[in-house]
């Protein structure tokens, strides 16, 4: 693995009906400190072709990860940002319990804690 894959993983995503690649999601992990006791914010970030939005992918995708950081015992949370101006990746957070709380620089935080 390279030292980039070790800092942030970057994950393809396929279709599952045709196998073609239609995005890929990038993890970035940050260590916490919360009531004494160590764990991780894992941020996601994921970007879909063109042909592959509007279809339900991101909300299938964000509702996986979910599911995946919900049995990993290290990770707290799991913070997303969307920009300002992405309407469609700003109503798929929030179906999968992401709530939105800060902006800054043009870009909408949408945190989700895990327990």
């Amino acid at each position: 693995m390279s030292s980039r894959d070790a800092e942030s993983p970057m994950l393809l995503v396929n279709d599952q009906a045709t196998s073609r690649a239609i995005g890929f999601v990038v993890l970035f992990e940050t260590a916490t400190d919360r009531d004494g006791s160590s764990g991780v914010d894992v941020r996601l970030g994921y970007v879909f072709a063109e042909s592959a939005r509007g279809r339900g992918s991101g909300t299938e995708l964000v509702s996986g990860m979910v599911d995946w950081a919900r049995e990993q015992p290290a990770i707290d949370s799991i913070p997303g940002g969307v920009r300002t101006d992405n309407e469609a990746s700003a109503r798929v957070l929030p179906k999968n319990g992401f709530r939105p709380t800060d902006s800054h620089d043009g870009e909408q935080m949408y945190p989700h804690h895990l327990d």
